[in-house]
Order: C-alpha cells, then structure tokens, then sequence
C-alpha cells in the first residue's frame, strides 16, 4: 500500500498511513484487551487462566499482572515484556508478541520508504536485502553471547529479516523487477520449490542431524528459518503472479 501510494502521488503521507494502520487494528485490539481484563477481574484466582492446552495447569493471574501486559501489548512492546519476564508474566495474552513486532517494524520501514523510494528505488532494496542479512546474521551471534531462544525468537531484530524480505518483494513486484515470474512456467516451478521448502522445513527431515541438516541444534535451527522465510516470500509472490491459476483462487478464497 504504502509502495503504491508513491508511485500514484511520488510521495508517501506518513501521517495518513498510520492512520489507517490504527483505524484497521486498534479498535478489534481494545475490544479484546477490554474483554481480556473483564475476564481477568472476574476469574483471575483460578488457575486455568493461564493455561496452555496441552501445557498443563496453570496458574491465577494478578490484576496488575493483566493490566501490565494489556499496556504493553496496547502500545505494541508486548514482545520485549515477554522477552523480559521469560513467559512468567502476561501468558494468556503473549501471542500479541507477533502483532507488536508487525508495528514496531513498520515505524522503521513506513519513513524509509517515504525517503528513499521516490528518489532511489534501488538503494531501498539494497538496503533491504543488507538488513535482511544482518537480521539473520544477528541470530548466531545471540546465542554466542548467552542470549536465549526466547529472545531470539521474538525479538523485532532478529524477526525483521521476514518482515524486511516482503518489503523487498513488494517493491520488485510494484516496479516490474520480477518480469521472471510473468511467465506462468517460470511461476510455476517457483511456487512448487517454495511450498516444498515449506513443507520440509515442516517434516522431520528437517530436524538436526537428518540428511543435509546440520548436527547442531543451532545451526539446523537457523538454517530452517532462513529456508522458510525466504520460501514463504516465494510462496506469495509466485501466488499472485499466477493468478488466475489455482493457488491464487486458493489463497484469495473467501473463508482465508
């Protein structure tokens, strides 16, 4: 969107695009946290408040506990509150970690676009793709100086390789710098090696120490997430360059 707003205008209105970007989460968000605290101040001494299925019996959780996270996850730093009390706190709404990581993304990437891309749209995909090598390089690095995998796995560093990949595709898409998926063949084979990555990635043939994975958990561990974050940009990009075909049908059905 933001993309298409500069090549329809040559310029981007940050002000507006946020905007939109509250007006489309913020008021399905308050309606839950609002609900969340209800719930919470009514039945937070028992323990299957946060209870994980499958996880086994939780625990109460505090009033003060809930309307920490509820401000956290309100004002989209739920990830980092996570990181910090290592799951201990805010369970039973933690899986906002992946909205706020979404939101603190696009306050770095919504101005880079507004001051790059109507000028030097190459030094936007340059950029990109170096941040995407340094998200995912960072990842090793971590875990190296006793970072644990929580904080790998939701920190906004470590997740914006993904995030960063899209934004990338994007402007290669808007500007026509994928002529190569034009063609339905070519499409095709992206769209079956990347939803085969996907799949294997999935499987147990990934997991370490299986034929071409490595031995180390960290290693295998990355080497995954790097095939499924590029396999999962392939997957759309080759989706939508399809269309009419049938994984585009599939993918724009109206129950998905």
């Amino acid at each position: 969107l933001a993309i298409d707003e500069v090549a329809a205008h040559g310029a981007l209105d940050l002000k507006a695009f946020f905007q939109r970007r509250a007006r489309r989460l913020l008021p399905a968000l308050a309606l839950f946290l609002s609900l969340w605290l209800l719930v919470d101040a009514l039945f937070g001494h028992d323990p299957w408040m946060t209870t994980v299925p499958g996880g086994g019996r939780g625990g109460p959780e505090p009033f003060a506990t809930a309307i920490e996270g509820v401000l956290a996850a309100a004002v989209y730093v739920l990830n980092w509150a996570v990181i910090e009390h290592a799951f201990t706190h805010y369970l039973a709404i933690a899986h906002l970690w992946s909205l706020s990581v979404e939101e603190q993304f696009y306050l770095a990437w919504a101005p880079l676009v507004a001051l790059v891309l109507p000028r030097r749209r190459w030094l936007l995909v340059a950029t990109g793709f170096f941040l995407v090598v340094a998200s995912l390089a960072e990842v090793p690095l971590l875990w190296h100086h006793g970072h644990g995998s929580l904080r790998i796995y939701m920190g906004t560093d470590t997740r914006a390789a993904a995030f960063l990949l899209g934004g990338v595709a994007a402007v290669a898409w808007s500007y026509g710098d994928s002529r190569l998926l034009a063609r339905r063949r070519s499409a095709s084979v992206v769209f079956g090696l990347s939803a085969g990555l996907l799949l294997w990635v999935a499987s147990p043939l990934a997991a370490p120490g299986s034929p071409l994975v490595p031995t180390s958990a960290l290693a295998a561990y990355l080497l995954t997430w790097i095939i499924a974050t590029m396999a999962s940009v392939g997957v759309v990009v080759a989706s939508a360059s399809l269309t009419p075909q049938l994984p585009a049908r599939a993918l724009g059905s109206a129950p998905l």
